[in-house]
């Protein structure tokens, strides 16, 4: 088993943005994450986690959108090739029939 699971990179990924944000801008909310009132950096931490899980969904819900819509092309297609199939078939039969009764009628003169 993996030593991190996903959930746990995503943990590390939020605390090192608010590390980073700390270290870019020396806020009161960033001076108490460094002089141990972590609680605001754990929140901090959870809502970009949040946030990342949030921007991944839309992005499977985007990507959804993109299937469906080649699915219905491709259902489309499909529809339209087995109706050519269908009249070629038709017409091969159409074929055989007359290649048959011309073979028939030249047998009997």
């Amino acid at each position: 088993m993996p030593d991190s699971l996903p959930e746990d990179r995503e943990k590390k990924t939020a605390t090192k943005e608010c590390r980073k944000r700390q270290h870019e801008s020396g806020s009161q909310t960033d001076e108490d994450c460094h002089s141990g009132g972590s609680h605001s950096c754990e929140t901090s931490a959870r809502f970009l986690e949040m946030n990342a899980k949030l921007d991944k969904l839309l992005g499977l819900f985007s990507e959804m959108e993109d299937l469906k819509s080649r699915l219905t092309v491709v259902e489309s297609e499909n529809k339209s090739l087995k109706e050519a199939m269908k009249f070629t078939n038709e017409d091969l039969e159409e074929v055989k029939t007359i290649s048959t009764n011309g073979r028939h009628h030249e047998q009997e003169h």
